[in-house]
């Protein structure tokens, strides 16, 4: 039992000294200092990184797929290939039409059958007329003869018509297949970033199927926002936008697009940023969120945003201790907030780490 009040005794000797070393001790702290600068009203939102534009790229023809040649993440030009398709039956087709082709043509060059015919009949008609002067040959026999003449003649023009036509259709033909065979070439229709891959060699696809999904090299960064916010959003208002993964950095931003209609999913509406950022940091995908500046009041104190937890700082007070004191602020941005009350110009808030402190720590300051 001695033992156990020592232990106890010892325990509360303990506690008390490490309360009131952590009062004396003093702990580095940043901070920043209550200006008077130009109190900004935002708006908020949520950002999402986009494409400006993607497609897919897709077969005009049925096949087999010979070779894939680009993969994912693979940035493309118009008009690079993407695939190529086995393209032995459309040859075969293709050799059978030249072939048709060249048999018409000699055909043509021949002579049409109907042509004898209608040698004879004009030979007979005129051969008749003949006699018909001489008053051997009535003149329904002449008549005869015309009709049999004109028929012939009709022959002659339909056969040649025909002839003509098929070598049109034929010569139609074979530039089709020569367009399909181009088409077995697959190719890129704009320039961009190969997203996604879909098909691969060896595959039997059909006609409209998707090789792979292609996207812009540009990017366009979606900022939504609430309804009851939305009217007090101008193109050219400047704004402020953190990205999720840069971590703190903060970009400046301009309205440049109000998109007309709201997101059936969520009812938000929706405008167009145009961001100080290497476009190469956009990826698609990427989150945020933004505060759209839509009103200013000049004269105000500030402090950093990072410097509250709720509605209180910490202060630095003269005998370098900490107070919890609660504020009261205006208008708030991402990055800074207007006090109203509570504090006055040049005092110090601390403004990283504001987990690690208690009101009454002593500390030591180390501004930014």
């Amino acid at each position: 039992m001695r033992y156990f009040i020592i232990a106890v005794v010892m325990a509360v000797l303990g506690m008390a000294g490490f309360i009131f070393n952590s009062k004396l001790l003093r702990q580095d702290v940043v901070v920043e200092a209550v200006e008077i600068d130009t109190a900004r009203a935002v708006i908020p939102g949520t950002i999402r990184v986009e494409a400006s534009y993607d497609t897919a790229i897709r077969s005009d023809e049925a096949g087999r797929i010979l070779e894939v040649l680009v993969e994912e993440g693979q940035e493309v030009s118009e008009g690079d290939t993407v695939a190529r398709m086995d393209t032995g039956d459309l040859e075969l087709e293709l050799e059978t039409l030249q072939i048709n082709l060249s048999q018409a043509r000699k055909q043509m060059e021949i002579g049409n059958a109907h042509r004898f015919g209608f040698q004879v009949a004009r030979e007979t008609l005129e051969e008749e007329k003949r006699l018909f002067d001489l008053g051997q040959r009535s003149e329904k026999q002449v008549k005869s003869a015309e009709r049999g003449f004109q028929m012939s003649k009709e022959d002659l023009e339909l056969s040649e018509l025909l002839a003509s036509s098929n070598i049109e259709r034929l010569e139609n033909a074979i530039r089709v297949m020569n367009r399909r065979l181009e088409k077995m070439v697959i190719q890129t229709p704009m320039v961009g970033i190969i997203d996604e891959v879909h098909a691969y060699k060896g595959d039997l696809i059909s006609r409209g199927h998707s090789i792979a999904s292609l996207i812009s090299k540009e990017r366009e960064v979606r900022a939504e926002l609430n309804e009851e916010n939305f009217a007090g959003i101008r193109v050219g208002q400047k704004a402020n936008v953190r990205f999720l993964s840069h971590g703190a950095n903060l970009y400046g931003a301009e309205v440049v697009k109000i998109l007309p209609s709201a997101n059936p999913d969520t009812q938000r509406y929706a405008v167009q940023l145009e961001v100080d950022i290497a476009q190469h940091l956009l990826v698609p995908g990427l989150t945020g969120e933004v505060s759209i500046n839509v009103s200013e009041r000049p004269g105000a104190r500030i402090i950093p945003t990072r410097a509250l937890v709720g509605d209180r700082v910490f202060v630095v007070n003269s005998d370098n201790r900490l107070e919890y004191r609660q504020v009261e602020f205006g208008f708030r941005s991402l990055s800074r907030t207007e006090i109203l009350s509570g504090l006055e110009e040049g005092e110090l808030v601390v403004v990283e780490e504001l987990e690690r402190f208690r009101e009454g720590d002593r500390v030591s300051i180390r501004k930014r």
